[in-house]
């Protein structure tokens, strides 16, 4: 006998089936997998927020999700990533929630984002004293490859005191790898501690193939990819900025 792993999919066409997707205060919800097969365009559109995703994959090639804005008290685009994102764009998308705690598109995430975009993207926390902000807030551990990153702002005119701060994830844990991503004009503002242009703190990463144009770590004492890791690799955290 051979077995065959398939993979179960709820197909996402348009922003009405992504606002069907159950936010995670919904009772009984369970980590579903879902399939983008068009670009989500929620300009003027309301949109479903603080969703539990299993994996959120595209059909054929990069779909966009684009023009998204994520306000309001612990609100983010999908609250719980359980195993991850591929092949999708995310555009044109600004994050002013108010939270102590994983403010970003995704709060916290337990798996792995390959072949993505990131672009065009503010996130101005409005509440000092937060910690873990970033596109992805907090993420324990996972494998980060071959994502694009451009402009990109974090905590402008540091609107709030901030913690683990980065561009592209606050805070990573239990041992993560980042290979082949490229960053252009990347702005991170933190006046805490833990302050990185890709990531702000992390735990044994794996950091290889890091292309940086512009990345701006306004933090004395940052440093443009990693602003932290243990063990202390200077090779991993990149030149201070």
């Amino acid at each position: 006998y051979s077995r065959i792993n398939v993979m179960l999919c709820k197909n996402i066409p348009n922003v009405g089936e992504w606002n069907k997707i159950p936010i995670r205060e919904q009772e009984g919800h369970i980590y579903e997998n879902y399939r983008v097969t068009g670009n989500l365009n929620f300009n003027n559109v309301e949109t479903a927020m603080n969703l539990k995703i299993g994996r959120l994959i595209s059909d054929n090639g990069e779909r966009i999700i684009s023009n998204i804005k994520i306000d309001g008290y612990d609100k983010h685009l999908m609250s719980r990533l359980n195993s991850g994102i591929k092949g999708l764009k995310f555009d044109q998308i600004n994050v002013t929630s108010s939270t102590v705690g994983c403010v970003g598109i995704v709060g916290v995430s337990n798996g792995t984002i390959i072949d993505c975009d990131f672009s065009n993207i503010k996130i101005i926390p409005q509440t000092n004293n937060t910690d873990e902000v970033g596109i992805i807030g907090h993420s324990n551990g996972g494998t980060f490859d071959n994502i694009n990153m451009t402009n990109i702002v974090i905590n402008e005119k540091k609107k709030a005191s901030l913690d683990y701060v980065g561009g592209l994830i606050g805070k990573t844990q239990d041992g993560s790898k980042f290979t082949n991503i490229t960053a252009e004009n990347i702005t991170v503002d933190g006046s805490g501690s833990y302050v990185g242009g890709i990531v702000g703190a992390s735990e044994m990463s794996d950091v290889k193939g890091i292309t940086l144009d512009e990345v701006v770590n306004r933090y004395p004492r940052g440093f443009q990819v990693l602003g932290y890791d243990t063990p202390l690799e200077i090779n991993a955290l990149g030149k201070p900025k």
